[in-house]
C-alpha cells in the first residue's frame, strides 16, 4: 500500500493604518493581522493495532499560528548645518503571538487493542499467549501484531502533545540618520523590547558608508542583538512511538 499524505494550508494576513502630520511630524500608525494554519490528513493506510476498526482515512491534527502588531511612528528631519538633514525617527510597537498544535483523531495515533509486543519468557508461557517462540534468544513474538502504531506511513498528532501557548511585547525605537559631509552617511539606532516570557533587552546599532570615489564605497556597522526564541521554538512538541527491544517507547521531540 502507498500511504497519501495530504496537507491543507491557509493564510491570511492584512493591515489598517492611517498617515498625517502632529506638530510638523510625520507620524504612521498601522494594527496587522496574520494567522496562518497548517492541517495534516493521511488516506489510504490503516492503524493495523486496532485490525478491522481502523478507518481508511485520518485527521492526522496540525499547526496553528497568529500575530497582530500595533505600530506608532514619528519622523521629522533637521537642518543642523551637516550636508543632509537629521532624520530622526522614533516609534513604539505592540505584539501579540499565540500558537497551538492540535492533535490528530485517535486512530491516528493510538495504540489499539490487537497490539502485542515481543517479550522475554518461557516457551511454555508463549504457547500459552498464542506467540512465536525463539529458543536461541527466549524472546515471544507475535508476527503480524508488532508494526508501528498509528497510521502507517505518517501517524498523528498524539493528545499530549496538544498545545496552546501564547505572549505579548512592548517595544520603543529611535533612529538618527545624516551625512555629516558629502559621500559619508551615518546611522545610530536604539531599541528596548519587553517580552511577557523572556523579560527586557536593550539593543543598538552604529553603521556607516563612506564613499570616497563614486562608485566605490566602504561600510559597517557594529551591534548587539537579541530575539527571543520564537513560540514554535519553545513549545512545539511531538511524540512518536518507537520499538526499542520489541517494546514501545514513547520518543519525545521537545
Amino acid at each position: 500500500f502507498l500511504p497519501l499524505i495530504e496537507t491543507e494550508l491557509e493564510d491570511y494576513a492584512g493591515t489598517v493604518g492611517v498617515r498625517g502630520e502632529i506638530k510638523g511630524w510625520k507620524a504612521d500608525f498601522s494594527v496587522g493581522r496574520g494567522h496562518d494554519s497548517f492541517d495534516y490528513q493521511v488516506h489510504d493506510t490503516l492503524n493495523s493495532s486496532f485490525g478491522p476498526d481502523s478507518p481508511s482515512d485520518f485527521d492526522a491534527g496540525g499547526l496553528r499560528y497568529g500575530q497582530t502588531i500595533f505600530n506608532l511612528d514619528f519622523s521629522n528631519q533637521f537642518d543642523i548645518g551637516f550636508a543632509k538633514p537629521l532624520s530622526v525617527a522614533v516609534g513604539a510597537e505592540h505584539r501579540r503571538e499565540q500558537f497551538k498544535i492540535r492533535p490528530g483523531d485517535t486512530f491516528s495515533w493510538a495504540i489499539g487493542p490487537l497490539f502485542r509486543a515481543s517479550f522475554a519468557t518461557t516457551s511454555a508461557n508463549c504457547a500459552t499467549e498464542q506467540g512465536v517462540y525463539n529458543v536461541s534468544t527466549g524472546i515471544c513474538s507475535f508476527p503480524g501484531r508488532q508494526a508501528p502504531v498509528g497510521a502507517q506511513g505518517f501517524p498523528g498528532i498524539p493528545e499530549n502533545s496538544r498545545t496552546d501557548e501564547s505572549r505579548h511585547s512592548w517595544a520603543a525605537y529611535a533612529e538618527l540618520d545624516t551625512d555629516p559631509f558629502e559621500g559619508f552617511t551615518t546611522t545610530l539606532a536604539g531599541r528596548f523590547e519587553d517580552y511577557s516570557d523572556f523579560g527586557s533587552t536593550w539593543n543598538g546599532k552604529f553603521a556607516a558608508r563612506y564613499e570616497p570615489v563614486e562608485g566605490y564605497a566602504i561600510r559597517g556597522s557594529v551591534s548587539n542583538g537579541f530575539r527571543a526564541p520564537s513560540l514554535h521554538q519553545q513549545f512545539f512538541t511531538t511524540t512518536s512511538t518507537n520499538f526499542i527491544g520489541g517494546l514501545p517507547v514513547d520518543i519525545s521531540t521537545v
